[in-house]
């Protein structure tokens, strides 16, 4: 894509945002540092660029921010994601330039299912037609079961801007402050009400009842596609944990367009939430956009300020840890092969026992852990065999013979570095 162009190859409309590389690059600087100063273990993205427009994976921008990521960060600190295969996405044609998405950090979190987007109201006439389509993915704590789960449902709804209506109710009201909700309030109330079944749709898919909507509703708290939400159970976090603090600045006035959600199930889980004022409140002079414009030098890409237009929500969870097998009873015999769950572990029985406590490397039990891609976690206890490849501090290593309580990384060990 050339400097100064907002076209595609085949003149399509192309990427927003900065309008040269070197102004990506300060623009980049800034969403880096503000998204690993941000404490947040799972990250709802918006307008992200849809690289599938432009001949590329439609994950392209987004694999590129993630090694941004973790390049400042300095370790394998996030992942992102995936999008579903192209036949479970809307058509090309129907899906926008930009795109929600999904970043996380899997020494938090892990993924259970697959992402999955709304594919059915993006034709002509539909709610998304015009706008983002919402994409759900389910979540648990890192060593959690899948029982334990949680979704998050990213959103960008159609914006307050003029434009054809879609729906009677769609042009804006400016008869009175009172009931002027901007332009589309219609179609807005139309995508609360298609994003709370798909919601339900995707949460019955991975066996929770545990929901979260997250992301720019382009709705003040108490519009109408706002009560729409709260009608179908959802609390608004932001305003009823931190109702003193606001996601957005228009003409001097200050109010939340950019949400997280829970339904009461997932409230549960809550254990506070905050606006981070880094970007609406501040002075847009410290924004990428506005390089050299002032006679000293405001840009700074080492702090958060003025990332974007919008603040984000940060939400604390405690959320479940169930055991996937039973704790270890010192007065129970265990068989080979038995499975429990010791000091929030799980160890398999090698041989027979009984009153061994899980621990010892040269004892009766292994302690089984995988990582995220399923590769196993190299452990004291457990048992390899030639061929068995492991993950150490980072690293995939193979063993060359059977090894018990020998770590990866000496050169004459049984282990020698995967390729």
């Amino acid at each position: 894509m050339a400097d100064k162009t907002c076209t595609g190859p085949n003149k399509e409309a192309g990427p927003r945002g900065a309008a040269t590389d070197a102004s990506f690059q300060r623009q980049q600087a800034k969403i880096v540092t503000g998204i690993n100063r941000l404490g947040a273990s799972i990250v709802s993205l918006e307008e992200v660029e849809n690289s599938a427009k432009f001949g590329e994976t439609r994950d392209a921008a987004l694999a590129h921010l993630v090694d941004a990521l973790n390049a400042a960060a300095g370790a394998n600190v996030w992942a992102f994601v995936p999008s579903p295969s192209a036949d479970k996405r809307p058509a090309l044609a129907d899906e926008d330039v930009i795109r929600t998405a999904f970043i996380y950090k899997p020494a938090d979190v892990a993924l259970v299912g697959s992402s999955v987007i709304l594919t059915s109201a993006s034709g002509p006439g539909q709610s998304f037609s015009i706008a983002r389509e919402p994409l759900a993915q389910g979540f648990k704590k890192a060593g959690a079961t899948d029982a334990d789960a949680f979704l998050v449902v990213a959103n960008h709804w159609k914006s307050k801007g003029s434009g054809t209506a879609l729906y009677p109710g769609d042009a804006e009201d400016t008869s009175s402050p009172a009931v002027d909700q901007g332009s589309f309030n219609a179609t807005r109330v139309h995508e609360a009400q298609d994003t709370t079944a798909f919601a339900d749709q995707a949460a019955a898919a991975i066996g929770t009842n545990r929901i979260f909507l997250a992301g720019d509703f382009n709705s003040y708290t108490q519009e109408d596609p706002m009560q729409v939400l709260y009608g179908a159970g959802y609390t608004d976090l932001g305003s009823a944990l931190d109702p003193g603090e606001t996601t957005y600045a228009y003409n001097g006035l200050q109010g939340s367009l950019d949400h997280v959600l829970a339904n009461a199930a997932a409230r549960d889980l809550v254990t506070g939430a905050d606006v981070w004022e880094i970007n609406a409140q501040e002075a847009i002079a410290f924004g990428y956009s506005r390089y050299n414009y002032n006679a000293t030098l405001l840009f700074d890409g080492t702090d958060p300020f003025s990332a974007s237009d919008h603040d984000p929500v940060v939400v604390g969870l405690n959320p479940p840890v169930s055991p996937a097998f039973p704790a270890w009873d010192r007065s129970k015999a265990y068989n080979a092969n038995d499975k429990v769950t010791y000091n929030g572990k799980t160890y398999l029985a090698s041989w027979w026992t009984q009153n061994q406590t899980p621990g010892d490397p040269y004892g009766p039990w292994q302690e089984i852990a995988t990582a995220p891609d399923g590769t196993a976690l190299w452990t004291a206890s457990r048992i390899f065999n030639a061929g068995d490849v492991v993950l150490y501090q980072d690293k995939k290593y193979v063993a060359q013979w059977w090894t018990r309580n020998q770590a990866p990384g000496d050169q004459y060990g049984p282990w020698k570095p995967v390729a």
